[in-house]
């Protein structure tokens, strides 16, 4: 549906047409009870909206996204939500948190195995992560292998609305 074109969209880095296929899936699933998968769909929105330069927008769908994943436990939501708050994160200037957050949310073979997820978060982030040491980046990752996983949703939950804007 949607969801499936704007992460199409998103991989060929159109954008706008991602956003807007996004947007209608985010309609539609605000329409039945399937919070884990609107929460997947905030989350692919707030990532082309942070790509687009929609910070406000942006930080809503993810702050939404989180806290969807918070409340149902879905491990597939709180994956998506964490994967993408990481390069969020790490866009905003917080690139070793953000890989550790990352390698937490790819120690998962759900996101660990995806190309998907490499193409559309993997390579961003280790782009950003070639600014910062060697060894910070591998301690880094083995912080964010030893992480819990709903324990860092309510902790991305609580740093989100404390961030500033991007």
């Amino acid at each position: 549906g949607y969801l499936g074109l704007g992460e199409v969209f998103l991989l060929r880095e159109d954008y706008p047409q991602s956003r807007q296929a996004l947007l209608e899936s985010t309609a539609l699933y605000r329409q039945v009870p399937q919070e884990d998968e609107l929460s997947l769909t905030l989350a692919n929105l707030a990532d082309v909206e942070c790509r687009l330069g929609l910070s406000d927008q942006a930080r809503s769908h993810l702050e939404e996204s989180l806290q969807i994943a918070a409340e149902t436990g879905s491990w597939q939501a709180c994956l998506s939500a964490v994967g993408k708050t990481a390069l969020f994160m790490a866009l905003q200037g917080e690139v070793e948190l953000g890989i550790e957050v990352y390698a937490l949310a790819t120690s998962y073979p759900y996101l660990g195995n995806s190309i998907y997820w490499e193409d559309s978060v993997g390579k961003p982030m280790a782009e950003l992560a070639e600014g910062i040491p060697e060894a910070a980046r591998i301690a880094a990752i083995e912080r964010g292998k030893n992480r819990d996983l709903h324990e860092t949703v309510r902790e991305l939950c609580a740093w989100i609305r404390s961030s500033p804007l991007i």
